[in-house]
């Protein structure tokens, strides 16, 4: 069976294991545990006189300590700093050890979102209420249990409480605490054993959350399956109060009816007349309902299943909703040694799947690595054997590619090649080369003018020179316009110092049209037929 919910249910006479899956329920009960010296199971409290097995204590002797609104009542004392365990038991296991061999046994198998509960019997709660006015908002929690110590019969740092408290305020919180060392070595030794402990909660107030919310300021009586009755009362929308008894003349002591002009004596739950009963004994709830004031007609009387199987459907409950019980003791003293106890599986699992991936991506860069290697070594090889049959008798030098490479572009330049192919037109210079064509063609050749400083950028230049005069710098202007090739902009002149001539500057760009810039004399199919013919090109 693969649980959703696993329930360990604690008791003085003995443990069971339940377990739930959907409608499937299984209680597999744990052997009993051995009374042994010291561990709080006396006959009627005497320490003089130890039982030697806890089932053989009546379960009428063992009295809850009736707290209830600060006033603490001890009709049967009861030692409630008591270990629920032993050190060991005759064969040498611990109930840890004996629960976990149960589960192996039963073949009870936890899902991974399985809940796993300790469910403590109601007396071994103690319950009582307090004020929360005028605490601080800083450990608020701390403080509460302060006052809740002030109403127990145990220091603060024996016991772990947990506090519901109304939604609308109101200044009084119900506390509930359970011993540490009842239960903490229980949990303690689950743990070592690999079983982890989610909730640790009371089994009737787990039960109570699977039956439905009884009317406000109402009292339910909840009959366990060991014969003790428990006792609560709803005001606000939150438990208020909580009792327990063992039969009905203890019932009939505590649910007294509320009256305007009475005050409820101490550890009595006052109701309206609305009572709620829920697996009790036919002959306990008529009587109860004739207690003066309670309406028996009214009375809601409910058979549900066990308390157990209603503590197993509400555990159910919470694995599917991932909440938490209105009691939890799981904090404090009695919390999670290990936080990350929960999330350690999965974060391992996580860890594990990223290393495998990051080793996985390692493998693959390297193999693609070396495959890149290889290619460049067979690269390497190729321009090698193809530069050793270029030039035979040189040696290899160190950058192959780039030595060819500019072997390659002064072919291009030498023969007028484009991508290793030899043109079949004519030579077709860049841009730059024909503006220089242009400007040098365009200069008259029968003035006497001195070039100092030719700059061409892109499609525009600039010319600064010296002349005879003015007007033969506006003549050079005039004939670099002519022809349509030169767009040539008014030269800017000034004489030299002694009136030697005048010194002008000419700013202008090449024209964009087809037409004119075939008028452009060509060059040659090569450059070296090209500067074997001067005249077609004029320095």
């Amino acid at each position: 069976m693969r649980a959703r919910a696993l329930v360990i249910f604690a008791g003085d006479d003995g443990f069971s294991l339940g377990a739930i899956d959907g409608d499937a329920i299984a209680i597999v009960p744990v052997t009993p545990v051995c009374a042994a010296p010291g561990n709080g199971l006396t006959n009627h409290g005497d320490p003089e006189h130890p039982v030697d097995d806890a089932s053989e204590i009546p379960s009428g002797l063992v009295s809850s300590p009736a707290i209830v609104i600060g006033e603490l009542a001890r009709p049967h004392q009861e030692d409630h700093t008591a270990q629920a365990e032993p050190e060991r038991r005759p064969d040498g296991k611990s109930v840890a050890d004996l629960i976990v061999d149960t589960l192996e046994r039963a073949g009870i198998w936890r899902r991974r979102s399985a809940v796993t509960i300790l469910a403590v019997p109601s007396h071994w709660c103690l319950p009582a209420a307090i004020e929360t006015d005028n605490l601080p908002r800083r450990n608020r929690r701390q403080a509460m249990a302060y006052r809740l110590e002030e109403k127990l019969p145990l220091a603060a740092e024996e016991f772990t409480a947990d506090f519901m408290e109304s939604a609308s305020g109101g200044g009084i919180a119900l506390g509930v605490a359970v011993a540490n060392a009842r239960i903490a070595e229980l949990v303690d030794r689950l743990e070592e054993r690999g079983m982890r402990v989610d909730h640790i909660c009371p089994e009737t107030l787990l039960a109570l959350e699977a039956i439905e919310s009884p009317p406000d300021d109402s009292a339910v009586l909840l009959g366990g399956d060991d014969g003790r009755i428990d006792l609560f009362r709803f005001a606000g929308g939150r438990l208020a109060s909580w009792r327990l008894a063992h039969a009905a003349t203890e019932c009939w002591a505590l649910l007294l009816p509320k009256r305007a002009d009475d005050e409820a004596p101490a550890g009595g739950i006052r109701t309206d007349g609305s009572v709620t009963f829920i697996n009790v004994p036919p002959s306990v709830a008529e009587s109860v309902a004739c207690l003066p004031g309670l309406d028996k007609d009214t009375a809601d009387i409910r058979d549900l299943p066990s308390t157990r199987e209603l503590t197993l459907r509400a555990a159910q409950q919470l694995a599917r909703r991932s909440g938490r019980p209105i009691v939890d003791f799981r904090r404090g003293s009695l919390g999670v040694r290990d936080r990350l106890a929960r999330v350690r599986v999965p974060l391992l699992t996580a860890g594990a799947v990223v290393m495998v991936f990051l080793a996985t991506l390692a493998g693959v860069l390297s193999y693609r690595a070396h495959l890149y290697r290889q290619a460049a070594d067979a690269h390497h090889a190729a321009l090698a054997t193809l530069y050793g049959q270029a030039f035979p008798s040189q040696p290899l030098p160190v950058g192959i590619q780039r030595r060819l490479e500019n072997h390659l572009a002064k072919l291009e330049l030498a023969h007028g090649a484009a991508s290793g192919s030899q043109s079949d037109g004519p030579f077709e210079p860049p841009a730059g080369l024909r503006l220089l064509q242009a400007v040098l063609g365009g200069l008259p050749t029968d003035l006497r003018l001195t070039v100092l400083e030719l700059r061409l950028d892109g499609r525009a230049f600039t010319l600064h020179a010296q002349a005879r005069s003015h007007g033969d710098a506006d003549r050079i202007a005039s004939a670099l316009r002519q022809g349509g090739i030169l767009r040539v902009d008014a030269p800017r002149s000034q004489a030299l110092r002694g009136g030697d001539g005048v010194g002008f500057t000419i700013n202008g760009d090449l024209v964009s049209s087809t037409t004119a810039l075939a008028s452009i004399p060509r060059l040659r199919s090569s450059p070296s037929e090209a500067l074997d013919s001067p005249e077609e090109v004029r320095p």
